[in-house]
């Protein structure tokens, strides 16, 4: 999954340390189903600034993940987990990373 940063990500200087508007690459880490509960977790990948990719995961371990869950005794629409175009996702980095 592709998007792009809304806003100015800051670093621990206060400086842009990902400019708005930069790309990110999301993966699907893992989806499961477990009883009536859904749950999907999303990593952050990559990010790409000014053309040139930076790395945000050592391929197993992601700088930064989201999980989603669902309960599908809420009704029958719940029956997986969904997210909607446009939702905005906030990541926060659970690891320094550097951008070389």
């Amino acid at each position: 999954m592709y998007s792009n940063t809304d806003e100015d990500v800051k670093g621990a200087d206060g400086r842009t340390a990902i400019p708005a508007g930069s790309t990110v690459t999301m993966v699907v880490r893992e989806a499961s189903k477990k009883g009536p509960i859904s749950r999907v977790e999303v990593g952050l990948y990559a990010v790409f600034i000014g053309g040139r990719a930076f790395n945000l995961s050592d391929g197993n371990t992601d700088a930064a993940s989201l999980t989603f869950t669902a309960d599908a005794g809420e009704g029958p629409g719940h029956t997986t987990v969904h997210i909607e175009r446009g939702t905005r996702l906030a990541f926060k980095l659970s690891r320094a990373v550097e951008l070389r």
